[in-house]
C-alpha cells in the first residue's frame, strides 16, 4: 500500500467513531546507511520504513498513537484501545479543534534531489576517508546517512497535503593517536550542497593539531565556538522558545517577552521555508503553512514558537510550527554576524577555541544553567594565535549569559545536524567575551 491508500483507510476507520479532531500523518523513508571504522567501510545497508500516526479530540482529550501494520483489524483495535482511555485522561479546559480550512501550499526549493539514491555513495565515503588521512588523521571512522522522505497529512480541518524531500549527511571522526581526535561533517538536501572531502580534512586538520594537548586550566575565558557546538547549544536555546515550554514555566525565556534576552548584534530566525533547509517543510503537523519566524530580534526577544492551541492562549497566530505534541523549530538561523573567521580569533588576546563538545546537560532548566563536556580538539589561543590544545575542561555556564556574552559571531553560516545536533542549525562562528570553564571529572 502506498501512503495515500494507507492514510484514507485509517481516516475512514476512525470517522465512523464519535470523535470531535482527527490527523493522520502517515511517511515513508528509504534510507541508506554506510559506516565505516578504521579506514574502511564496514557496514552499508539500504532499508523502507513505513509508519502512522494518529491524533484523535475526543471530548476534550487529545489521544495519540503510532501504528504500523494496517490492516483493518489492526487499525480498529488501535482506535479502540485509544477511546477506552480516555477516561483516564482528564478533560482539557483549554482544548482547541485543529485548524480549518484550505490552505494554499507552495514547493519550497532545493529541497529534493533523486540522484541521492542512485549514486555510489561508497565513493563519497572513501573521498571523505581519505581527505581525512591526507590531512593529519591516522585512523578514520564515522558514518554516512542519505534518504529519501515522504509524508502524507490528513485532518478533519479539509487538510489533504503531501510533502518529500531528500537528505544526505556524513559525520567524520579522525584519530591521530589514542588521545587526540577531530570531527568533520557535510550535510544538505541535494548533492550539489554535499562536501565529504571538505568534512574529513576538517577531521584529520583538528586531530593532528589536538596531539600534545595539555591540561586545561578552569577559569572564565573569552572563547570562539565553533558552528558544531553553536549548534549544539542553540538547540537547547530554540526549544525553550516553544510556547509549550513558556506555558509549562520550564523555560529560562518565561516572562521575557520584548526584553533584552542576548546580546544586541544577535537576530535569531526559524525559518520552516528556507530554501535547501535540512529541515524545511511546507506545512507543520496541524496542516499550517510554513513561514519565517523572527524570534530574537537585536537581542530583544520578540516572539515563541507557537501551534493552535498554544497561540490561542497567548492571543495570537500560530507561526506554524506545531510538532505532533507540541511547537517546534524546523530551521535555526543564527544572524548577525560581520567577521571572518581570522578577524574573530584575531579579537582574542587570550581564550579557548572549543571545536566539539556533547552530554549538554540541565543543572536548572527554569535558570538556563548547564554544563557540557568538550571534546576533540580544545586549543588555547593568545593574541589571535593558537598556541597549544588542552583538554579536560567543561562549559558550565547559563544559557542566557553566553547569549548575553556574544561580541562577535561570522558572516558564513555552516548548516550543522548530527547526532548532538536533532533540529538543523544554521551556525556562524561566535565568539563570547566570557564563558566559565570547569574541570571534567575524569
Amino acid at each position: 500500500m502506498d501512503i495515500y491508500s494507507i492514510g484514507d483507510r485509517i481516516y475512514k476507520i476512525i470517522e465512523k467513531y464519535n470523535v470531535d479532531d482527527i490527523a493522520i500523518r502517515v511517511s515513508k523513508s528509504i534510507s541508506k546507511m554506510i559506516r565505516f571504522t578504521n579506514n574502511e567501510i564496514v557496514v552499508s545497508k539500504e532499508w523502507v520504513e513505513v509508519g502512522a500516526s494518529i491524533y484523535i479530540g475526543y471530548k476534550h482529550r487529545i489521544l495519540m498513537a503510532g501504528i504500523n501494520e494496517f490492516s483493518e483489524k489492526n487499525i480498529e483495535n488501535v482506535v479502540e484501545n485509544l477511546l477506552k482511555s480516555a477516561k483516564y485522561i482528564k478533560p482539557l479546559e483549554d482544548y482547541v479543534s485543529l485548524p480549518k480550512g484550505r490552505f494554499k501550499y507552495s514547493v519550497i526549493e532545493k529541497c529534493f534531489d533523486e540522484r541521492i539514491l542512485e549514486e555510489d555513495l561508497t565513493e563519497k565515503v572513501y573521498d571523505a576517508i581519505n581527505a581525512a588521512l591526507n590531512s593529519g588523521a591516522k585512523r578514520v571512522a564515522g558514518v554516512l546517512n542519505a534518504g529519501i522522505g515522504e509524508k502524507l497529512l490528513l485532518t478533519s480541518g479539509d487538510v489533504k497535503a503531501s510533502d518529500k524531500g531528500t537528505r544526505i549527511s556524513i559525520t567524520v571522526r579522525g584519530f591521530s593517536d589514542s588521545m587526540s581526535s577531530g570531527q568533520g561533517i557535510s550535510c544538505s538536501r541535494t548533492l550539489d550542497g554535499f562536501n565529504p572531502i571538505l568534512a574529513g580534512e576538517r577531521a584529520g586538520r583538528i586531530a593532528k593539531m589536538a596531539k600534545k594537548a595539555v591540561e586545561g586550566k578552569p577559569g572564565r575565558y573569552m572563547v570562539i565556538l565553533d558552528p558544531t557546538v553553536v549548534g549544539n547549544l542553540f538547540n537547547y536555546i530554540a526549544y525553550n522558545l516553544s510556547a509549550f515550554s513558556i506555558i509549562g514555566k520550564v523555560s529560562f525565556f518565561t516572562d521575557k517577552l520584548d526584553k533584552e534576552v542576548a546580546s544586541d548584534i544577535l537576530n535569531l530566525i526559524d525559518d520552516g521555508r528556507m530554501p535547501g533547509g535540512l529541515g524545511s517543510t511546507m506545512f507543520d503537523d496541524e496542516g499550517v503553512p510554513t513561514q519565517r519566524n523572527v524570534l530574537i530580534e537585536r537581542g530583544v526577544l520578540k516572539g515563541y514558537l507557537h501551534n493552535t492551541r498554544t497561540a490561542k492562549k497567548f492571543g495570537v497566530n500560530s507561526t506554524g510550527n506545531a510538532g505532533w505534541i507540541f511547537p517546534r523549530p524546523w530551521n535555526i538561523i543564527i544572524d548577525g554576524g560581520e567577521h571572518g573567521e581570522e578577524e574573530l580569533f584575531n579579537e582574542i588576546k587570550e581564550g579557548v577555541y572549543i571545536t566539539n563538545n556533547w552530554y549538554t546537560r540541565y543543572q536548572n532548566i527554569r535558570e538556563g544553567i548547564f554544563s557540557s563536556i568538550t571534546r576533540d580538539g580544545v586549543f588555547y589561543i593568545k593574541n589571535g594565535e593558537i598556541i597549544n590544545a588542552v583538554r579536560g575542561l567543561r562549559i558550565s555556564d547559563s544559557f542566557l549569559n553566553l547569549l548575553k556574552n556574544i561580541q562577535g559571531m561570522t558572516r558564513k553560516k555552516w548548516p550543522v545536524i548530527w547526532w548532538e545536533v536533532s533540529i538543523p542549525t544554521y551556525a556562524p562562528y561566535i565568539l563570547l567575551k566570557e564563558l566559565n570553564l570547569t574541570r571534567a571529572t575524569k
